[in-house]
C-alpha cells in the first residue's frame, strides 16, 4: 500500500510542477509583462525539450488529444510566421513566444495529467491550489497597509494580477471544479470540506475585484454547468450554503468599492473570508457525513429534481416580472443597455447594484476598441496584420489619448485582427475540438438515453456503459469545462488571454478534462505501426515546439538583460554600456529597444560632458553625444517604423541638439540643460569635432551619420525635428506632447 501511494505521488510530481509554474506566473503580476513570463517560458520550454529528447513519459496522449495539440501547434506557427508581415515584428515575436509557452505547457499537462489519474490527481492538486490562493489573498488584504500598498486599483482588488478583471478571472476559475469535488462522494471528507470552504471565499474575492465581465462569465458558466451536469441536485445542495454566505457578504464587501478601500477596515473583509471558509467547510463535512448515513431512494431524487427544476423556472419568471416592475418596458430597457454599451461613455464607476459596478452596463469604451480591431481585420482579412499589431492600430484610430489599450479586449477580435481568418480558424478549431472531445461522453450518454439503452436517472457511481466514462466522471468533466468556458466567455470581452497567470491555469484544467474524457486506453488495441507513428508525431512536435519557444524566448529575454546592464552602466562607463547595447541588438535584431537604449547611453555621455571645464572641448563632447543619440533613435525607426513613440523620441533628440546649437530657436524645460552648450561652430576645428565623434561612436557608420547631422544648419535641424514629429503625429494623432512641440516649432 505504501509503495502504491509513493508511486501515485511520483506520477503527480510533474503535475505539481505545472501547478507551481501556473501559480508562480500568477504571482508575478499575472505574467503579463515580458520580463515576468519570459523566464518561465524558458523553464517550461527546456522541460518540454528534455521530455521529448529523453521520451520521459510512458505513452503519448490519445489521438483526439493529439488533434487538439496539432491545431494549437498550427495556430502558434501561424503567429510566428506573421512576424514577416507584422506591423511591429518585435511585438509579433513576443506574442508568438507567449502562445508557444501556452502550447508546450498544455502538451506537458495532457501528457502527465493522463498518467496521474485524472480526477484522483486533482483531489490533491486543486484543494492545495485553492488553499494557497485563499491564504495569500487574505494575507495581502490584512498586510496591505503594513507593506505600503493596499493592493486596490481604483477601489478594486487587483492582487495578484495587478489588473482587477484579470484578478477576478483568476479567483473564479476554480469555482466549478471545487464545487463538484466537494459534492463528489468518492472524495476524502477533509478534501471535500476544503474544496467547499474555498468556493464562497473565491467568489467573495471576485466581488472585491468588482469585475463585471467575470461576474457575467460566472453566471453564464453556471447555466452551462447545471444544464450539462448529470448531478444537478447534488451540486445544488452543496452550492446552497456557499451561495447564502456570498449573498450575505455582498454589501459589506462591495463597500470597499463604494466607500473607498482606505476607509473600510480590513477586518471586515478578513472576517467575512475566514468566517465563510470555516462555516462552509464545516457544512461540507457535515453534508459528507450525512450522505454516508442517509440513502435517498430514486423516486425521491426524481421528485426533488423536478421540484428544483420547476422552482428554477418559476424563479426565472418571477425575476423577469420583478425586473419589469423596476425598469419598466423591457425592450426599452434592453435598448438603453445596448446604447450605453455601444457609446463611449463607459462606466462612471459609481452606478450599478448597491453602489457597486455590477449591473452597470457601460462598456468602458470596449465598443470602440472592438471597432478598431474590426477595422484592422478589414484591412487584411485573410492573414491579418501580424501578431501584436493592435497597439499600433489603437494609437492611429483612438479618439482620446487616454484610450491606451494594447489589446482589443476580445480574444476572437484580437485573433481576427492579428492573424486573420486563418488564425481564427486554428484558434477556434483548437478550443472547439477540445470541447467536442471533452463533452463527447456526455453527448453519448444522452444519445443512449434517447435510444432507451440506459435509465433516466443514474447514481453518480454508476458506470457509463461500454464507453468507460461513468456518470461521476462526466460530472467532473462538465465542471472542468464550465471553468474553461467561464475563462473563454470573459476572454471574449477582456484580455485575459494575455495573462499567463490566468490562461495557464485554464489550460491545466482543460488537460484534466481531456484526460478524463479521452483516456488513452485504446492505444493497446491499435496496430503497433499506428502507435509508433502517433508517438513519433507527438515526440517530434513537442521537441520542435519546445526548441522554438526556447530560442524565441531566450533572444528577447537575454536582450532585455543586456539592455538593463547598459542602462545601469551608462552614467559611469559609456563604452561598456555601448558594448552591452550592441550585444542586446545582436540578440534581438528585430527590436528597436536596444537602439533606443543606445540613444539613452549617448545622451548620458552628453550629460557627463556638461561638467567639462574647457568650453570648446565641452561643446564638442556635448554635440557628439547628442548627434549620436539622434542617429541611434533614427536607426530605431528602421526597426519599428510604425511606432509613433520612436518617431517622437527621434524628434526630441533632434530638438536637444538644436537647443544645444541655438537655444534662441527652440527652448523648453527638457532642453534647458543643453542651452548653448554646443554653440561653438564645427568650423572652429572640424578635425577635433570629427575625432570627438569617432571616439564616442560605437560604429564607424554611426560616426559618419553623426558628422553629417552636425553639418546641418539650425534651419536643417528644425526641418528634421518637424519631419520626425509629424511622422509621430500621423501614427498617433492624439499624443498631446507631440502636438505641443509642433505648435512650438511653428511659432
Amino acid at each position: 500500500m505504501i509503495r502504491s501511494y509513493a508511486t501515485r505521488l511520483a506520477l503527480l510530481g510533474p503535475v505539481f510542477v505545472l501547478l507551481l509554474v501556473w501559480l508562480l506566473t500568477a504571482y508575478r503580476a499575472g505574467g503579463y509583462e515580458a520580463h515576468n513570463w519570459l523566464p518561465l517560458a524558458l523553464l517550461v520550454a527546456f522541460a518540454g525539450f528534455v521530455v521529448a529528447a529523453l521520451r520521459a513519459y510512458q505513452q503519448p496522449p490519445s489521438r483526439p488529444v493529439l488533434v487538439v495539440l496539432g491545431l494549437f501547434f498550427f495556430y502558434v506557427l501561424w503567429m510566428a510566421l506573421s512576424t514577416f508581415w507584422a506591423i511591429g515584428p518585435a511585438l509579433a515575436w513576443e506574442e508568438a513566444a507567449r502562445a508557444g509557452l501556452y502550447l508546450v505547457f498544455f502538451a506537458l499537462a495532457v501528457t502527465y495529467v493522463g498518467r496521474s489519474g485524472g480526477a484522483s490527481g486533482c483531489r490533491v492538486i486543486l484543494p492545495l491550489a485553492a488553499l494557497v490562493i485563499v491564504a495569500l489573498a487574505s494575507a495581502r488584504i490584512g498586510a496591505g497597509s503594513t507593506l505600503g500598498t493596499d493592493f486596490f486599483l481604483a477601489r478594486r482588488f487587483a492582487f495578484p494580477i495587478t489588473y482587477p478583471n484579470g484578478a477576478g478571472s483568476f479567483y473564479l476559475l476554480l469555482v466549478w471544479p471545487l464545487l463538484w469535488m466537494a459534492a463528489d462522494a468518492r472524495g476524502h471528507l477533509w478534501a471535500r470540506a476544503v474544496c467547499l470552504g474555498s468556493v464562497p471565499v473565491l467568489i467573495q474575492l471576485g466581488l472585491l475585484t468588482q469585475s463585471r465581465g467575470a461576474a457575467v462569465a460566472l453566471a453564464c458558466s453556471a447555466v452551462i454547468y447545471f444544464v450539462l451536469t448529470p448531478a444537478r441536485l447534488r451540486s445544488l445542495v452543496f452550492l446552497a450554503v456557499p451561495a447564502i454566505l456570498v449573498a450575505l457578504s455582498f454589501t459589506p464587501l462591495t463597500s470597499y468599492y463604494a466607500e473607498g478601500a482606505g476607509t473600510v477596515p480590513r477586518t471586515v473583509a478578513l472576517l467575512w473570508l475566514a468566517g465563510s471558509w470555516i462555516v462552509v467547510a464545516v457544512a461540507g463535512a457535515l453534508l459528507g457525513l450525512a450522505e454516508r448515513r442517509v440513502t435517498i431512494a430514486r423516486p425521491v431524487r426524481v421528485a426533488v429534481s423536478l421540484v428544483v427544476v420547476v422552482a428554477l423556472l418559476g424563479g426565472a419568471v418571477f425575476g423577469v416580472f420583478a425586473l419589469q416592475d423596476r425598469v419598466g418596458d423591457l425592450s426599452t430597457w434592453g435598448t438603453g443597455i445596448v446604447d450605453r454599451f455601444v457609446s463611449d461613455e463607459g462606466s462612471d464607476e459609481s452606478g450599478g447594484i448597491g453602489e457597486s459596478r455590477f449591473g452597470d452596463m457601460g462598456g468602458n469604451g470596449r465598443w470602440r476598441l472592438w471597432a478598431t480591431a474590426w477595422y484592422g481585420f478589414q484591412e487584411s482579412p485573410f492573414i491579418g496584420n501580424g501578431a501584436g499589431s493592435y497597439p499600433y492600430l489603437n494609437e492611429l484610430r483612438r479618439v482620446t489619448h487616454a484610450t491606451n489599450a494594447r489589446q482589443a479586449h476580445s480574444i476572437e477580435l484580437d485573433a481576427l485582427n492579428e492573424t486573420g481568418i486563418v488564425g481564427l480558424v486554428f484558434l477556434l478549431g483548437t478550443f472547439g475540438m477540445a470541447l467536442g472531445v471533452a463533452l463527447a461522453p456526455r453527448f453519448r450518454s444522452w444519445w443512449e438515453l434517447l435510444r432507451r439503452r440506459r435509465a433516466l436517472f443514474l447514481a453518480p457511481e454508476d458506470a457509463g456503459g461500454h464507453h468507460s466514462v461513468g456518470t461521476a466522471d462526466q460530472a467532473w468533466v462538465i465542471a472542468l469545462m464550465a471553468a474553461f468556458l467561464f475563462w473563454f466567455i470573459q476572454a471574449s470581452v477582456d484580455w485575459t488571454w494575455h495573462f499567463p497567470g490566468v490562461t495557464l491555469g485554464t489550460l491545466l484544467l482543460l488537460a484534466f478534462a481531456l484526460s478524463a474524457s479521452a483516456p488513452n486506453t485504446a492505444a493497446a488495441k491499435r496496430p503497433p505501426r499506428s502507435r509508433r507513428l502517433s508517438g513519433l508525431l507527438f515526440r517530434v512536435g513537442l521537441g520542435v515546439a519546445s526548441l522554438a519557444v526556447l530560442v524565441g524566448a531566450a533572444m528577447p529575454y537575454l536582450s532585455m538583460q543586456y539592455q538593463n546592464i547598459a542602462l545601469a552602466k551608462m552614467s559611469r562607463d559609456t563604452h561598456a554600456a555601448l558594448a552591452d547595447s550592441s550585444t542586446a541588438l545582436s540578440l534581438f535584431p528585430v527590436s528597436a529597444e536596444p537602439l533606443l537604449v543606445r540613444s539613452d547611453v549617448y545622451r548620458a555621455a552628453a550629460t557627463n560632458a556638461i561638467g567639462i571645464a574647457e568650453p570648446v572641448e565641452r561643446a564638442y563632447q556635448v554635440a557628439s553625444g547628442l548627434a549620436l543619440s539622434l542617429v541611434a533613435a533614427e536607426r530605431a525607426i528602421e526597426r519599428d517604423e510604425a511606432s509613433g513613440l520612436v518617431h517622437q523620441i527621434a524628434g526630441r533628440a533632434t530638438l536637444d541638439l538644436l537647443a544645444a546649437h541655438d537655444p534662441s530657436i527652440f527652448h523648453d524645460k527638457r532642453t534647458e540643460r543643453w542651452d548653448g552648450l554646443a554653440e561653438v561652430s564645427p568650423a572652429t576645428d572640424p578635425a577635433a569635432l570629427e575625432h570627438s565623434v569617432r571616439t564616442l561612436a560605437a560604429t564607424d557608420s554611426e560616426a559618419e551619420a553623426a558628422n553629417q547631422i552636425l553639418a546641418l544648419t539650425s534651419e536643417g535641424l528644425v526641418a528634421r525635428a518637424t519631419a520626425h514629429l509629424r511622422a509621430s503625429q500621423e501614427r498617433n494623432p492624439t499624443e498631446p506632447s507631440v502636438i505641443r512641440l509642433l505648435e512650438a516649432l511653428e511659432d
